[in-house]
């Protein structure tokens, strides 16, 4: 390359778009006719073709603006026109919002699954142990009490009748000199919805209304209440120890009321009414008209409970299958 066409690249490249390599093309002229200048002008030719790019004005015609140019402009449009700007912000937004709630949802399910397992697994256990062992279980772990009653509360409310309100109906229709003990009474809801004395007894104080005691071993004084509740809650393998603790604190002619699952039951309600009438009561009613549940009143008979050893009758201890919900 001669002197001359250097010279001429030069004056192009001495606009104001090449005012950045000036100096380095002034360089390559003190090289003449190099390889090296060759090269090195040629990148810069190169290099200007690669940052300029065609745009159309409003006008119709056309000019060369730099990247640099192009970016500022469009920065300018943006603040110009910023309906569109915060239209894809907004949908950022809902987007970023769907996400998180999404996310949120699944951590909300994964936790119910997890306590309706665990409610589950206290349900079963507290069915298929005696009393001292769930006793345990609750002192070693309380917050366990707290899982399974948050759990029983769901499934209540799914139930088309509840047998809180049969108990609280029932005792109401009593004298109100009457004293009730309220066996496995969880929160006390009927002390709270009758006006008689109750004394609520189980495994675990939910509220002041409660007093913790094993159904099997009250502190109540032998002959000391008129009524006995069982509402759902001869769970457990010794409802024979239950029933036997219901007559010893019960007056004579005292009355036994009892609400369970029908299913339990297993269709055969007679053996389980001569079981409890073994001990010591007599069976004054029996509902089975429910769907799902079914009640019983009995009045104490005899003055002392009759043990396993004096009943004349060769009937087995009292049971009940256990209410196992389903595993999912």
């Amino acid at each position: 390359m001669n002197r001359a066409k250097l010279k001429k690249l030069f004056e192009q490249q001495s606009s104001p778009k090449a005012c950045s390599n000036r100096k380095f093309i002034d360089d390559a002229t003190t090289h003449t006719g190099s390889f090296e200048s060759k090269q090195v002008v040629k990148k810069v030719a190169v290099k200007r073709k690669l940052k300029d790019e065609s745009k159309v004005n409003y006008d119709g015609s056309k000019e060369k603006v730099t990247t640099a140019e192009s970016k500022r402009k469009k920065r300018k449009r943006g603040k110009e026109n910023p309906s569109k700007s915060s239209a894809s912000n907004e949908k950022i937004d809902g987007l970023s919002k769907t996400s998180k709630s999404s996310t949120q949802s699944s951590q909300g399910h994964l936790k119910d699954r997890l306590a309706g397992a665990r409610f589950r697994y206290l349900n079963e256990m507290l069915y298929t142990s005696d009393s001292k062992e769930a006793m345990t279980l609750f002192k070693s772990d309380p917050s366990s009490y707290d899982v399974y009653h948050q759990g029983y509360r769901k499934q209540i409310e799914k139930w088309p009748v509840k047998p809180i309100d049969l108990a609280i109906k029932f005792v109401k229709s009593k004298p109100k000199h009457f004293v009730v003990a309220d066996m496995g009474c969880g929160e006390a809801v009927l002390a709270a919805s009758v006006p008689h004395k109750v004394y609520s007894f189980d495994m675990k104080a939910l509220n002041e209304r409660v007093t913790v005691a094993d159904m099997a071993n009250t502190p109540l004084q032998s002959g000391s209440v008129n009524m006995v509740v069982f509402c759902l809650s001869l769970m457990g393998t010794n409802i024979t120890q239950f029933i036997q603790e219901a007559h010893r604190v019960l007056a004579a002619e005292g009355v036994l009321w009892i609400s369970e699952v029908s299913s339990r039951f297993n269709r055969d309600m007679k053996t389980f009414s001569d079981g409890v009438e073994s001990i010591g009561f007599k069976c004054t009613s029996c509902n089975t008209d429910m769907t799902h549940f079914a009640t019983l009143t009995f009045k104490k008979t005899q003055s002392k409970a009759v043990t396993g050893k004096q009943r004349k009758s060769k009937v087995v201890d009292i049971s009940l299958a256990p209410c196992l919900y389903k595993k999912r």
